[in-house]
């Protein structure tokens, strides 16, 4: 995994982060079904952690494979 690779996938976290914000910016005036509103928070939430990790993971491989250490967080 090279250093483009692993700063790309840096962008599209924040990417993601920025997302989930956003969403639930706009989950906060939202006033439709609390389940499903709550099931959306829950989704967004998940998919911000996913990245969270994928991120952990790529810092991992990086630092495994070169004995570097790249922070993207």
């Amino acid at each position: 995994m090279d250093e483009k690779m692993i700063f790309d996938l840096s962008k599209v976290e924040t990417e993601t982060d920025d997302l989930y914000f956003e969403n639930m910016r706009s989950l906060s005036e939202c006033r439709g079904d609390p389940k499903a509103v709550a099931a959306y928070i829950l989704t967004i939430r998940y998919l911000e952690r996913l990245a969270d990790h994928g991120s952990y993971i790529a810092e991992s491989i990086s630092y495994a494979a070169t004995g570097k250490r790249i922070s993207i967080r």
